[in-house]
């Protein structure tokens, strides 16, 4: 482990590109050849003092993050850790050391650019800005990438776009008033110490809800990146769309702001002019398409919004507007989400979402058919009374003789971690009930028809799209999964469950994990009852479970899903299988899939999973398939 010292600024270089998105550091390689060796360092749009190195081989480009530690030092992940990302490149420069190629080349800077800060600013004023506020904060004695941190977490505060607490009428009523254009925006508090984005998209006002996660205290709207302050995340949305509509573009100057005299904005660390993005305010820097502007379902998730609706989330209007361009075509949600989304979902509007497991009244409820048995229990349909109404549900139990004494129920376990969870496509638990034996049962939504593989084995007509489509949703809610640092560990067609012939979502969360804070991976102490033949070689061989684990998985639920509901490796053992998928070998294509589905699929199977695509990246594939099946481009064999 390198040893500590002081940290060089990596504003000294010229390699370093400062905050640019992924997509402009792999055209700025390429445009200088993607040589062996070339490489940049830039700084992570959602994380201050984070980093990543980009680095070219064999024609392709590489991303390093530079995860940081609680001792302040630096590491790509499992390697030597270093002061900082200079120290670390130099080392690199002279040292392979876990690396494709050594640091060769460095992509410069042209003569003339400097690095991207925030808001347009360049360095010397950026760190004027945070060194005034941090005067007012009483925290100026803090090293510069300490004091960023700190600073960043309340600089909102006085921020143009800031209008504190006010309503989502109000907010409305003076995004209107400043004039509809597209991307203007403000932000406000809400009740309760949440935060929403009001923003204007073809003379509509829109709110995205921001919340704040009590563990970490990143900001995030619903499935988007997390970021360290509200700050940062103005700033990301002003560069990538990335869930919302549009980008961000004027900020709607609030009242306080134009009162505050010019002096006493600097006096603040502020600029005069009121914000706008580098874009609009139409600085030089370069604009780069982002990697999901083509797709046609683009980026808009099932609510996104305030949940405070005065409006629908857009979808194709009865009279439509001439159409946009491809990057920014909006979908028409019923294609996603299927027609009868809205009626199966209604009833469970009145069972709240439980942030804690709830206690549940045993005597409301009523067990009728068992649906499933396994080597945990069983599952049994039933009927909740709440308030008058019947709900539909399905009860979870735990084998009796799983129950281990002064231990926490493995039931609990994954109530707890079930009662975390709140996604469209993934199973809502209600909440806990013990009937009179003491048995604890696990009550859940439930989706009527039941698993995938089943039903699609007793309905082998059903349209290959409708699966496509179910498979994309899948692939959200593992997304989302993935971003709440979750790993479902038992992901396969029998635990996605339908609740319409359109409508999935994920259930069995038995073998889940929640990751510890930063940690990408699980490791198993010892081997169970594992389902080996939905898992990635990592899992088998070194018992070691992350996100790129579960999307080999999705891998295998795909297969499953275009077999329409056959066995994977039917006949073969253990292995067997090892020794095929050591051989490169996978599973055959299935009659009716497409070649570019399969293709996701195999990407799915690479064997070294730092190689596989994460979930946003499996997402956007499906989204891409599903565009061109829209467009005639794939034909699908009925």
């Amino acid at each position: 482990m390198a040893s500590g010292g002081r940290r060089e600024d990596p504003y000294t270089q010229r390699y370093f590109h400062g905050r640019i998105t992924r997509e402009e550091a792999e055209v700025k390689l390429r445009g200088q050849g993607c040589s062996n060796g070339l490489f940049l360092l830039r700084e992570k749009l959602n994380e201050t003092g984070s980093y990543v190195l980009s680095l070219c081989y064999n024609h392709n480009v590489f991303h390093y993050e530079l995860k940081a530690h609680g001792n302040g030092m630096i590491a790509i992940e499992d390697g030597k850790r270093f002061t900082g990302p200079i120290e670390l490149i130099r080392h690199h420069q002279a040292h392979l050391d876990g690396l494709l190629t050594k640091l060769v080349r460095p992509c410069n800077l042209p003569e003339g650019e400097f690095a991207v800060t925030f808001e347009g600013m360049n360095r010397r004023e950026l760190r004027e800005s945070l060194h005034q506020a941090a005067n007012a904060l009483g925290v100026a004695d803090l090293p510069d990438h300490q004091l960023e941190r700190t600073v960043m977490k309340t600089i909102h505060l006085q921020k143009p776009w800031f209008h504190g607490s006010i309503s989502r009428d109000q907010a409305t009523a003076k995004i209107e008033k400043a004039g509809h254009n597209d991307g203007k925006f403000l932000v406000r508090e809400r009740e309760g110490g949440s935060f929403a984005i009001g923003i204007s998209y073809r003379k509509t006002v829109y709110h995205y809800k921001v919340d704040k996660d009590n563990i970490t205290g990143k900001y995030s709207i619903q499935d988007g990146h997390k970021f360290d302050s509200l700050y940062q995340m103005i700033d990301h949305y002003s560069k990538k769309k990335d869930g919302l509509l549009c980008e961000l573009s004027e900020a709607v100057v609030a009242e306080s702001f134009k009162a505050t005299s010019p002096t006493s904005r600097q006096s603040l660390g502020l600029p005069n002019a009121p914000w706008k993005s580098p874009v609009a305010a139409g600085h030089s820097r370069q604009r780069y398409p982002s990697e999901n502007d083509e797709q046609f379902f683009g980026h808009i998730k099932d609510q996104p919004w305030d949940d405070e609706p005065d409006h629908d989330p857009p979808s194709v209007p009865a009279r439509p507007l001439p159409p946009p361009p491809a990057a920014t075509r909006q979908p028409d949600r019923e294609e996603i989400y299927g027609s009868s989304v809205s009626n199966a979902e209604k009833i469970y509007d009145t069972v709240a979402k439980n942030k804690k497991t709830s206690t549940l009244n045993h005597n409301n409820l009523t067990l009728t058919t068992q649906l499933g048995k396994g080597n945990f229990g069983s599952v049994v349909k039933g009927i909740y009374k709440l308030e008058g109404q019947d709900i539909p549900v399905a009860v979870k139990t735990l084998k009796e003789e799983e129950k281990i004494p002064n231990k926490k129920p493995e039931i609990i376990k994954e109530a707890e971690l079930m009662s975390r969870l709140d996604h469209p496509y993934i199973v809502r638990m209600i909440g806990m009930c013990q009937a009179q034996a003491g048995v604890m049962m696990l009550v859940l939504e439930l989706a009527e028809l039941g698993p995938l593989n089943k039903y699609l084995k007793q309905n082998q007509t059903m349209r290959v799209r409708n699966i496509l489509e179910i498979l994309l949703q899948v692939a959200m809610g593992m997304q989302y999964l993935e971003g709440q640092q979750f790993v479902h560990r038992d992901l396969a067609a029998r635990n996605v469950l339908l609740v319409t012939e359109t409508y999935a979502k994920i259930s069995d969360f038995g073998m889940s994990k929640a990751l510890g804070l930063g940690s990408q991976y699980y490791i198993a102490e010892t081997a169970g009852k594992w389902p080996l033949k939905w898992y990635a070689p990592e899992c088998i061989y070194r018992f070691k479970f992350s996100s790129k684990g579960d999307v080999w998985s999705y891998g295998v639920t795909a297969w499953e899903a275009m077999s329409f509901g056959k066995k994977p490796y039917a006949r073969m053992r253990g292995q067997q299988i090892l020794d095929l998928l050591e051989s490169g070998e996978r599973l055959q294509q299935p009659e009716k899939c497409p070649d570019e589905v399969y293709q996701v699929m195999k990407d799915c199977w690479v064997f070294d999973a730092k190689e596989r695509p994460d979930f946003k990246a499996v997402v956007s594939k499906m989204k891409t398939v599903l565009s061109k099946v829209k467009k005639g481009e794939v034909r699908l064999v009925q």
